[in-house]
């Protein structure tokens, strides 16, 4: 199941970072799991889609990370603000 995020950091030098979901859980993830197109890259504060790595038990982790496309990244920027809107009323 796909999952909306943020990026709350990435390390370029070691290219890792964390994505943080709307509810403000943190997952760990690295350059193998990241799925980019060409021209684009990874900063910190761009929302992204992900899924959580099951395989791994110890810590939270992401897996196939995408960046959404220009057309629809307005819309997930959207999408997460109202998510973290509505985990923070309840």
């Amino acid at each position: 199941m796909k999952l909306i995020g943020k990026i709350l950091w990435w390390d370029t030098k070691y290219e890792r970072g964390v994505i943080t979901d709307p509810a403000g859980n943190e997952y760990y993830f690295d350059s193998s799991s990241v799925r980019l197109r060409p021209r684009q890259k990874i900063q910190r504060n761009t929302v992204v889609n992900f899924e959580i790595n099951k395989g791994i038990k110890d810590v939270p982790c992401a897996t196939a990370v995408t960046l959404p496309v220009n057309e629809v990244r307005i819309r997930a920027e959207r999408s997460f603000e109202r998510q973290r809107q509505l985990s923070f009323d309840l």
